[in-house]
């Protein structure tokens, strides 16, 4: 499990910050009801072929079998749901 720290984002009851697992760009769960896949949780073969479709127009690059947002948006599962986070603004939690 790749848990990570939002060091942006508090809870607005607690004042702690939010720590979820970060998933891999093409975990299904993460383009549940996006606009991409609106109103259904996409299969894997359908992310994987999204992403390649993102390659392909320049939006996103893969290497190997990683795709890679850079540094903009990236999924992670928290208590409340999923979010697309910077990953500029996460931190490993060292467990």
């Amino acid at each position: 499990m790749n848990k990570v720290i939002n060091t942006t984002r508090r809870n607005p009851d607690t004042g702690k910050c939010y720590i979820g697992e970060r998933l891999a760009v093409n975990d299904p769960r993460a383009w549940a009801n996006t606009l991409a896949f609106y109103g259904q949780t996409p299969t894997q073969t359908e992310v994987n072929e999204h992403l390649e479709y993102c390659v392909h127009n320049g939006y996103t690059t893969k290497d190997g079998e990683i795709w890679n947002m850079g540094d903009l948006c990236v999924p992670v599962l928290y208590d409340f749901g999923i979010r697309w986070d910077p990953a500029k603004d996460l931190q490993t939690v060292q467990s």
